[in-house]
């Protein structure tokens, strides 16, 4: 009789703590967030008590940290420099879950032109103890992006750069051309190319939905870190599940990325929910920028897959893009989402257009870069 009395308890027990054994299974980020919701049910209802104190404390203590951090400090990122010492300088952003090697496929076709910079984004290969354990938000990142880039641009006695930018990397660069124009002279956008704006103006429906697809996962784990002794490693075991999934498609590294390097999920979504409620301006009302024209300034290359189940670019911008006289352009690489099935493995482009296309991409970027000097 003991068994069968003892199975109520013992569920009592684990089904609270159940969901974190979900990153073992196969479940795909789009699952996992209804099956998490199902466990919280399930735990308020089998074990209330347990479920809410637990929920709350994590909570508390996860928000005393964020409340109580330290402002990230603007200095300039380290940077390694490769190509032609009196080369226009290029600078290089990269995104997530990437790091500097991002670019090895692009920089040997560039650097007998070009002095080439790259850095690698706080936390992106592996923990600093150096870095505030909350990474870096959007104004941070700009900002240390241009004390980079006028660091740079004073040591060859150069006014402007060329600048080339992946995923988050883009977002990042269209909002730190709007602030510094006066320092870039063309952009390259790579796969993602909203308005120059972290949360710039979009529906709940659309941020929900991005969230619910993967970004929410990505928060989570950031977030689940915090939680002493247990929450890195089970928050790193989480970000190398999902990492799994999209690493056919991108750069492989030698030390996978840990899910430290997830705040700008964290960031993105804290800051449109500011946003929305009123606690926080825009970061067009924070830096004065006009969304009248939300393009950037300069003349603009967006290269982007057509093969990917939804995109990160507004099909406006592009219309307004080719609507311009400078020389500004969107060029799609690889078959459609339809023609994809049909298309032969090494000919799939997706979201890292720069490592699997890196011909095409490298001839765009080298024209592009090399019309700097004409007039617009």
């Amino acid at each position: 009789d003991f068994i069968p009395m003892a199975v109520p308890t013992i569920l009592r027990i684990l089904v609270p703590f159940a969901w974190l054994a979900l990153p073992f299974t196969s479940l795909k980020p789009i699952a996992y967030f209804p099956t998490v919701v199902v466990f919280i049910l399930l735990s308020l209802y089998l074990q209330p008590l347990t479920t809410v104190v637990g929920l709350f404390v994590s909570v508390a203590y996860i928000t005393f940290l964020y409340i109580t951090r330290k402002k990230a400090e603007i200095k300039p990122f380290k940077v390694n420099v490769t190509g032609r010492e009196d080369g226009e300088v290029v600078l290089f952003c990269h995104g997530w879950p990437d790091r500097a090697e991002l670019w090895a496929k692009t920089i040997p076709a560039l650097e007998d032109n070009y002095r080439c910079v790259t850095y690698t984004l706080p936390h992106h290969a592996g923990r600093e103890a150096s870095e505030s354990m909350w990474g870096l938000n959007f104004d941070e990142s700009v900002s240390r992006i241009a004390a980079t880039l006028q660091e740079e641009l004073k040591k060859c006695k150069k006014s402007k750069a060329l600048v080339v930018a992946h995923d988050w990397g883009s977002m990042l660069a269209t909002a730190f051309e709007r602030r510094f124009p006066d320092l870039v002279k063309r952009l390259v956008l790579v796969d993602v190319f909203f308005p120059p704006t972290p949360t710039h103006k979009r529906k709940w429906t659309a941020v929900l939905m991005m969230g619910i697809v993967y970004q929410y996962y990505n928060a989570l784990t950031f977030l689940l870190q915090a939680i002493p002794v247990i929450g890195a490693p089970l928050a790193d075991y989480m970000n190398s599940t999902f990492l799994r999934t999209i690493a056919k498609e991108g750069v492989r590294y030698t030390t996978p990325p840990d899910a430290a390097c997830n705040y700008y999920y964290f960031y993105y979504h804290l800051n449109f929910i500011q946003e929305k409620l009123g606690l926080e301006k825009t970061y067009d009302e924070r830096h004065q920028i006009d969304r009248k024209d939300p393009l950037p300034l300069c003349p603009v290359l967006f290269c982007y897959a057509q093969d990917k189940a939804f995109m990160f670019h507004n099909k406006s911008m592009i219309a307004k893009l080719e609507e311009r006289k400078d020389g500004s352009k969107a060029v799609a690489f690889g078959p459609t989402w339809a023609e994809r099935k049909n298309t032969k493995k090494e000919d799939r482009v997706g979201h890292w257009v720069q490592c699997n296309a890196p011909d095409k991409f490298n001839a765009e970027v080298r024209d592009f870069l090399a019309r700097a000097g004409e007039p617009t």
